[in-house]
């Protein structure tokens, strides 16, 4: 954040689109939200899983696209480890 802080921004508000785009899309409910962490509530315990398994597949694929000085310059990945979390 220190040394590129309007590269962070930009990758955590597209962060954030991607997993409110998540959670919406399987029926779920934001009812707070802390830097980069969502809490959600889901009627089923399958959309909850279904929601977190698009998050994770969006953040892998872009970040694939986001510089290396916004990974950390890491290889790829989410949070530069090569796999999602």
């Amino acid at each position: 954040w220190e040394e590129r802080p309007a590269d962070m921004r930009r990758a955590l508000e597209r962060h954030d689109e991607l997993l409110a785009s998540s959670i919406l899309g399987w029926g779920g409910y934001v009812f707070s939200r802390a830097g980069d962490a969502f809490s959600a509530a889901f009627d089923r315990a399958d959309d909850a899983l279904g929601a977190a398994t698009a998050a994770q597949v969006a953040l892998e694929a872009v970040a694939n696209v986001w510089p290396a000085r916004v990974m950390g310059g890491g290889g790829g990945g989410v949070g530069g480890s090569g796999r999602p979390i």
